[in-house]
C-alpha cells in the first residue's frame, strides 16, 4: 500500500527547522591564551576577517605584495605574486577551515621552524619571555616599520599588546612580533627571516 501525502506549505515545526539550518552556527569560543597560540604557513586564500582585522600596512618586496594585518587574536603577514599566495598566520585557536597548511607548531614555547614553498623560503624562531620584554619592538623597529594594538584590561593590570614590525636586511624580509599576555606575565617573541627559495615545498620544526 502507497500512502501518498499531500505536498503543500511546511508546518510550522519544517519551517522553524528550515530556517534554523539557514542561520550560521555560534562560533566556538576563542581562547587568548599563550597555550592556545599556533603559529602557521599556509599557502592560497586564508580568510582573515573572521579573525577580527584591526590594522593593516603592506608594500613591495622584490616581486611580492606583502600585507601586515594584527587580527583580534594576534598576527597575519600575506605574501602574494601572481596567483601566489603565502601567509605567515600567529594567532589563537584552530586553523581557518579548508586551508592548506605547510606548517604548524605550538607557539607557547621556545622552537625553530622552517618551509620552503611557493618560490619563498621561511626560517622563525619563537621564544616565550617574561613581559619585562613589552617594548621590544618600539627599541628596535621606527614607527613606520611596525603596526601595533592595544587591548585593555580590567583594573590596573597592563594593557595587552600585538605588535608586528619588519624590516629588510640585505636579501631578505625580518619580521618581528610581540604578543603579550598580561595575567599571565608572559610575551610571545617571534622572529622570522624570509628569502628567495627554488626548492620544493618542505617544513621543519626544531625544539621541544
Amino acid at each position: 500500500m502507497i500512502t501518498k501525502r499531500k505536498v503543500g506549505r511546511p508546518s510550522i515545526a519544517e519551517r522553524a527547522h528550515m530556517l534554523a539550518a539557514r542561520q550560521p552556527s555560534e562560533p566556538e569560543p576563542l581562547l587568548i591564551s599563550p597555550g592556545s597560540l599556533h603559529y602557521r604557513i599556509i599557502t592560497g586564500n586564508v580568510p582573515l576577517a573572521p579573525l577580527k582585522i584591526l590594522a593593516e600596512d603592506e608594500f613591495t618586496w622584490h616581486d611580492w605584495e606583502i600585507t601586515f594585518t594584527v587580527l583580534g587574536a594576534s598576527h597575519a603577514v600575506t605574501f602574494t605574486s601572481g596567483t601566489r599566495k603565502v601567509t605567515e598566520l600567529l594567532t589563537c585557536g584552530r586553523a581557518p577551515a579548508g586551508v592548506n597548511l605547510i606548517l604548524e607548531s605550538v607557539a607557547d614555547t621556545d622552537v625553530k621552524l622552517a618551509a620552503s614553498v611557493r618560490g619563498l623560503s621561511f626560517e622563525t624562531e619563537i621564544q616565550s619571555k617574561s613581559s619585562d620584554d613589552l617594548d621590544v619592538l618600539t627599541m628596535e623597529l621606527p614607527a613606520e616599520n611596525r603596526l601595533e594594538h592595544e587591548f585593555p584590561t580590567p583594573g590596573s593590570m597592563p594593557s595587552a599588546w600585538t605588535k608586528v614590525g619588519w624590516e629588510v636586511e640585505d636579501d631578505a624580509l625580518c619580521i618581528v612580533s610581540l604578543h603579550t599576555y598580561p595575567e599571565e606575565r608572559v610575551c610571545i617573541l617571534s622572529r622570522t627571516r624570509v628569502q628567495g627559495a627554488q626548492t620544493r615545498p618542505e617544513s621543519r620544526r626544531y625544539g621541544r
